[in-house]
């Protein structure tokens, strides 16, 4: 055998996707507990330097876009798609393939054969009927009457389905990686706010927090204008928490919120800057190095003297924590009420109109449909395997009795216990015993 038929039949034999298959679960395994997309410097500094050095060598820190990880799945891919086309001929003459009594004697994979004598002729009949068969009754050798039935027969393409649905899911998976979208925007109700590296506006036109009598939440609601600016087509909807608004084949989903309020920038009595700022962001001065930060915001302030806290998520006493820069350098943190000015020599700050604003996530997979196909189809395959036992039955005269066997790949014990139940009852058992394994006949011929 040559080198090159020794790698083919090695590439897409069974085994090869076993070891295909644990490479890739090994490496999720790794995916899941390994942060995903943070900077170099993160893993070099969580990690042991050996460590966080290995992660940045082999790609761990992006895994599920790494080029090893990509070759493994294509691989895996291409193993799936060789083992099916390889097997299809084999599974389908199988399923269209009856016994010739000859073959039927020679079957490798019997779960049990009886010698046994009917009560009367009409007993093998009622033998098929009792374990659910639809008898088949064909010419045997030297004319002697030979009865073959089987059921499930579809069960035969489990392993198959279950293989197609695995390359669709690989499939569905690698394309989606190239061409998915996920991103969000935020903001509070009246902003208009661009879909980043899309024709897409996102307008919030409302956006509410359902509170409880004591105050926990019942749902966060947002109401939304999509337009795509190429078309001037708009769709408006609501998204709230596991219902998100689909729109222009994208889901909105409502991820979080934070509050919000207006800051309002003076120099004497003429306004210089006005802005909406959520937590964390800044406004500042084109005149002088000047920023302040709005760096947390409490709506029912209060201090016990162990640091700054809410006592309710409703605006009883709002306060903003607030963080002066001067030239890019930390200058000064405080604490003040909406509404009250911060006097920074002739520059005056003001926060105001504190809300909430809301953060949607915004999600696009063009191969979601086809990934969740390829997993209905792994059900199918799965079912169809498992609870689809194919299971055969045949009988034929010997020595002036009747030879009966049966097989069933899945669930033969209990097959043949049920078959032996139906021939004792139905007449006498004269031989009993298991078969002998041997290797099944494929090249089988139809009457």
């Amino acid at each position: 055998m040559s080198i090159l038929k020794k790698i083919w039949n090695v590439f897409h034999s069974m085994k090869c996707a076993v070891i295909l298959l644990v490479i890739l679960a090994a490496a999720c395994t790794a995916g899941s507990l390994i942060p995903q997309g943070e900077v170099a410097a993160y893993y070099t500094t969580v990690y042991p330097k050996w460590a966080g050095s290995l992660i940045l060598a082999i790609d761990l820190d992006h895994m599920f876009t790494a080029w090893w990880f990509i070759l493994m799945a294509a691989l895996l891919c291409l193993n799936l798609v060789l083992c099916s086309i390889l097997r299809f001929p084999q599974l389908r003459k199988q399923y269209c393939t009856y016994y010739t009594p000859g073959a039927a004697r020679t079957a490798g994979g019997v779960t049990a054969r009886w010698l046994w004598k009917p009560k009367e002729e009409e007993a093998k009949k009622r033998v098929f009927a009792g374990l659910h068969f639809k008898m088949v009754n064909a010419p045997g050798e030297d004319g002697q009457p030979f009865y073959y039935a089987v059921r499930r027969r579809v069960g035969i393409w489990g392993s198959w389905i279950c293989h197609l649905g695995m390359i669709a899911v690989i499939i569905g998976f690698g394309i989606g990686q190239k061409y998915m979208m996920d991103t969000s925007v935020y903001g509070v109700p009246g902003q208009e706010k661009q879909v980043e590296g899309t024709d897409i506006t996102v307008s919030i036109d409302d956006f509410q927090v359902l509170l409880r009598d004591d105050y926990t939440v019942e749902q966060y609601q947002a109401k939304l204008t999509v337009t795509d600016t190429k078309t001037g087509r708009s769709q408006s909807g609501t998204t709230q928490v596991n219902s998100p608004f689909h729109a222009f084949g994208m889901d909105f989903f409502q991820n979080s919120t934070g509050w919000a309020t207006t800051a309002k920038a003076y120099k004497g009595d003429e306004l210089l800057e006005e802005k909406v700022l959520c937590q964390g962001e800044f406004i500042g001065l084109e005149e002088i190095p000047l920023q302040v930060q709005m760096t947390a915001f409490y709506p029912d302030y209060y201090n016990d003297g162990t640091g700054p806290q809410t006592l309710s998520p409703v605006l009883k006493n709002p306060v903003v924590i607030y963080t002066i820069y001067y030239d890019g350098n930390f200058f000064s943190m405080e604490a003040i009420g909406t509404g009250l000015p911060i006097q920074i020599d002739d520059y005056r700050f003001v926060f105001e109109s504190p809300r909430q604003y809301t953060l949607i996530q915004i999600v696009k997979d063009p191969t979601i449909s086809y990934v969740a196909l390829g997993g209905l189809l792994m059900l199918i395959g799965i079912f169809l395997a498992f609870f689809c036992r194919t299971e055969e039955l045949w009988m034929y005269e010997k020595d002036g009795s009747m030879m009966v066997c049966c097989r069933s790949r899945k669930g033969a014990e209990l097959f043949a216990e049920k078959a032996q139940e139906m021939l004792e009852r139905e007449g006498k058992l004269l031989l009993e015993g298991d078969a002998k394994e041997e290797q099944d006949v494929t090249d089988v011929d139809k009457y």
